[in-house]
């Protein structure tokens, strides 16, 4: 899907079916990998000036070109995620009530916004934040780089103190 925004800006949003994943290189060098059932929204290319934004709804394994002038950040829904260049797993689903990131390299500012404002948890590799919809609450733990396999890596599925309503979707 393909429409116009502000400055004739190109926006694209690309869906990824159930079932199926697909790699999405974008104009700055940055490499998403989405997995099933995600949608990520995101401009044709990025102005030479601010930061550069994408919107998010599912989950994707970024590989963020570095560029120190121009944060990237993704949007999806009540969470941002702000970056410089990093790797790191970020699981937002709509549907679902726990949003979860995992940081590879580099480091991430996980912003929370809720009804009363803005929360903000500075990760650096091995942090993994797990925020849950429905109670507000967010936790930062720490896991092994070396164990963890994201599903670009031939699909392991790991689970870290989640719901079963939250695993089925």
């Amino acid at each position: 899907t393909v429409f116009s925004g502000e400055d004739d800006i190109v926006w694209t949003e690309t869906r990824v079916p159930f079932g199926q994943q697909q790699k999405l290189c974008l104009s700055d060098g940055t490499v998403l990998y989405l997995n099933s059932g995600s949608r990520v929204t995101c401009p044709s290319s990025f102005g030479k000036k601010g930061p550069r934004e994408i919107f998010v709804s599912g989950e994707i394994f970024a590989e963020v070109m570095h560029d120190p002038g121009r944060p990237f950040i993704i949007n999806s829904g009540d969470v941002n995620v702000k970056v410089l260049g990093t790797k790191f797993n970020l699981k937002a689903y709509e549907n679902s009530e726990c949003v979860e990131l995992f940081l590879m390299e580099g480091a991430v500012n996980f912003e929370i916004k809720d009804g009363q404002g803005t929360g903000e948890i500075q990760l650096k590799p091995g942090n993994a934040v797990q925020y849950d919809r429905k109670t507000g609450k967010a936790e930062k733990t720490c896991f092994q780089n070396n164990d963890f396999r994201t599903f670009k890596d031939g699909g392991a599925i790991h689970f870290f103190n989640i719901t079963l309503r939250d695993i089925s979707y």
